[in-house]
């Protein structure tokens, strides 16, 4: 329902119950409208890394001699290390946790 004059505002109470029905159903199909075009983004970006080259060959294969890219650094050391950090880091912030309540 259209205000008939400028100095008119609109108002619910003189809305008939299509109006108010037709109103509702114009905004659900902009939200509709705007959720698939966003899942035929989010569906059509992967399919441009499909058609990507493949990567060269890093080389190292057996017997040349080569190292692999990154190196031929083992990294066994520096896992144990990150591993034991985060299990400190974990036991830090149960201990403030559990203190916390019972303050």
């Amino acid at each position: 329902m259209q205000p008939e004059t400028k100095n008119e505002t609109f108002s619910y109470s003189k809305c008939k119950r299509g109006d108010i029905i037709n109103f509702a159903k114009v905004i659900i199909m902009r939200n509709i409208t705007k959720i698939v075009l966003i899942i035929a983004v989010f569906l059509l970006v992967p399919l441009t890394t499909v058609f990507a080259d493949l990567p060269p060959d890093p080389g190292g294969g057996p017997g040349s001699g080569d190292l692999p890219v990154g190196g031929g650094a083992p990294i066994g050391g520096g896992l144990i290390i990150l591993m034991v950090l985060s299990a400190g880091y974990g036991a830090k912030k149960i201990y403030d946790a559990r203190n916390k309540i019972l303050d």
